[in-house]
């Protein structure tokens, strides 16, 4: 997603998850999640108790229909969403995110009794 988003594309997604970091009304299309759903083959996963969102199909058609219609108003919103990427993930801020976690570690470790 975020690469398309940086990308200056009009980008769809569930509204649920890690996704939500980055995207939101603003900068891309967030179809709705209908229920929370159990995946049905347990033998897959790591974690018993991990849900799904089931998305809404007729929203994700709604949304679709919409970029395809309004590419002006979806251009745009693809273009608020490569600003917005460009400046809060590009390498040097996220370098710098990393330095100061890794500081605030070794702070730690050097203060454990």
């Amino acid at each position: 997603m975020m690469e398309a988003m940086a990308m200056g594309l009009p980008t769809i997604s569930t509204n649920f998850s890690g996704v939500l970091d980055f995207m939101n009304e603003e900068n891309s299309y967030l179809i709705k999640v209908e229920e929370m759903v159990t995946p049905k083959d347990k033998t897959l996963y790591k974690y018993e108790d991990m849900l799904w969102a089931n998305p809404s199909v007729q929203h994700l058609k709604e949304i679709m229909r919409s970029v395809f219609e309004k590419r002006g108003e979806a251009r745009k919103k693809g273009l608020i969403a490569r600003e917005q990427i460009v400046k809060n993930y590009n390498e040097s801020r996220i370098s710098g995110l990393i330095v100061e976690r890794l500081k605030q570690i070794s702070m730690d470790l050097l203060n454990v009794k």
